[in-house]
Protein backbone atom coordinates (compact mmCIF):
# COMPACT_ATOMS: atom_id res chain seq x y z
CA UNK A 1 0.00 0.00 0.00
CA UNK A 2 1.26 3.44 -0.90
CA UNK A 3 1.77 6.01 1.83
CA UNK A 4 -0.22 9.21 1.34
CA UNK A 5 1.11 12.36 2.92
CA UNK A 6 -1.68 13.41 5.34
CA UNK A 7 -3.43 16.70 4.54
CA UNK A 8 -3.12 17.84 8.17
CA UNK A 9 0.67 17.86 7.73
CA UNK A 10 0.57 20.22 4.72
CA UNK A 11 0.17 23.94 4.29
CA UNK A 12 -2.66 24.15 1.83
CA UNK A 13 -3.99 27.72 1.80
CA UNK A 14 -2.24 30.74 0.36
CA UNK A 15 -2.93 32.57 3.61
CA UNK A 16 -0.87 29.97 5.52
CA UNK A 17 2.05 30.39 3.09
CA UNK A 18 1.79 34.19 3.31
CA UNK A 19 1.65 34.20 7.12
CA UNK A 20 4.67 31.91 7.32
CA UNK A 21 6.68 34.10 4.94
CA UNK A 22 5.61 37.29 6.72
CA UNK A 23 6.19 36.20 10.32
CA UNK A 24 8.73 33.41 9.94
CA UNK A 25 12.47 33.19 10.39
CA UNK A 26 14.70 32.02 7.56
CA UNK A 27 17.46 29.45 7.39
CA UNK A 28 19.18 28.49 4.18
CA UNK A 29 21.72 26.20 2.60
CA UNK A 30 22.93 26.06 -1.01
CA UNK A 31 20.09 23.60 -1.72
CA UNK A 32 17.14 24.98 0.26
CA UNK A 33 15.59 27.98 1.92
CA UNK A 34 13.40 27.05 4.88
CA UNK A 35 11.06 29.64 6.38
CA UNK A 36 9.65 28.57 9.73
CA UNK A 37 7.15 30.20 12.04
CA UNK A 38 5.55 29.10 15.25
CA UNK A 39 1.80 29.70 15.39
CA UNK A 40 0.60 30.26 18.99
CA UNK A 41 -2.92 29.14 18.08
CA UNK A 42 -1.54 25.74 16.96
CA UNK A 43 0.79 25.13 19.91
CA UNK A 44 -0.43 21.57 20.51
CA UNK A 45 -0.81 20.53 16.88
CA UNK A 46 1.69 18.69 14.70
CA UNK A 47 4.08 20.64 12.46
CA UNK A 48 3.09 21.35 8.86
CA UNK A 49 5.10 21.84 5.67
CA UNK A 50 4.55 23.59 2.37
CA UNK A 51 6.80 23.01 -0.64
CA UNK A 52 7.73 25.43 -3.40
CA UNK A 53 9.71 23.64 -6.10
CA UNK A 54 10.66 25.96 -8.94
CA UNK A 55 10.81 25.03 -12.61
CA UNK A 56 14.47 26.04 -12.43
CA UNK A 57 15.04 22.73 -10.62
CA UNK A 58 14.18 20.72 -13.71
CA UNK A 59 11.32 19.14 -15.59
CA UNK A 60 8.19 17.73 -13.94
CA UNK A 61 9.78 14.34 -13.26
CA UNK A 62 12.70 15.91 -11.40
CA UNK A 63 10.46 18.34 -9.47
CA UNK A 64 8.18 15.52 -8.36
CA UNK A 65 11.18 13.47 -7.24
CA UNK A 66 12.39 16.41 -5.15
CA UNK A 67 8.90 16.83 -3.64
CA UNK A 68 8.67 13.14 -2.75
CA UNK A 69 12.09 13.21 -1.10
CA UNK A 70 11.30 16.35 0.93
CA UNK A 71 7.96 14.92 2.08
CA UNK A 72 9.65 11.71 3.21
CA UNK A 73 12.36 13.62 5.08
CA UNK A 74 9.64 15.64 6.83
CA UNK A 75 7.56 12.54 7.61
CA UNK A 76 10.50 10.77 9.24
CA UNK A 77 11.52 13.88 11.21
CA UNK A 78 8.03 14.72 12.51
CA UNK A 79 8.44 12.98 15.89
CA UNK A 80 11.49 15.18 16.59
CA UNK A 81 10.00 18.46 15.32
CA UNK A 82 8.40 20.74 17.89
CA UNK A 83 4.60 21.11 17.67
CA UNK A 84 2.96 24.23 16.30
CA UNK A 85 5.58 25.00 13.64
CA UNK A 86 4.79 25.76 10.00
CA UNK A 87 7.55 25.46 7.40
CA UNK A 88 7.78 26.59 3.80
CA UNK A 89 10.62 24.95 1.88
CA UNK A 90 11.82 26.77 -1.22
CA UNK A 91 14.17 24.74 -3.39
CA UNK A 92 17.14 26.07 -5.29
CA UNK A 93 18.29 24.85 -8.73
CA UNK A 94 21.09 22.69 -7.25
CA UNK A 95 18.43 20.42 -5.74
CA UNK A 96 18.14 18.68 -9.08
CA UNK A 97 21.60 17.15 -8.61
CA UNK A 98 21.28 16.49 -4.88
CA UNK A 99 20.93 13.04 -3.37
CA UNK A 100 18.42 12.10 -0.71
CA UNK A 101 21.19 12.28 1.91
CA UNK A 102 22.18 15.78 0.76
CA UNK A 103 18.59 17.01 1.06
CA UNK A 104 18.16 15.36 4.45
CA UNK A 105 21.33 17.00 5.77
CA UNK A 106 20.23 20.40 4.42
CA UNK A 107 16.73 20.15 5.93
CA UNK A 108 18.02 19.09 9.33
CA UNK A 109 20.61 21.88 9.31
CA UNK A 110 17.88 24.45 8.62
CA UNK A 111 15.59 23.05 11.32
CA UNK A 112 18.43 23.20 13.84
CA UNK A 113 19.17 26.83 12.95
CA UNK A 114 15.50 27.67 13.42
CA UNK A 115 15.38 25.84 16.75
CA UNK A 116 12.46 23.71 15.59
CA UNK A 117 13.93 20.26 16.23
CA UNK A 118 14.70 18.44 19.46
Amino acid sequence: MEFRFPPVARLRRKSDFDRTFRTGRRASTPLLLVVGSRDPSRESERPRIGLAVSRKCGNAVVRNLIRRRLKEIFRLAQPRLLPGWDFVVVTRPDCAKATYADLRFAMHACWERLGAIE
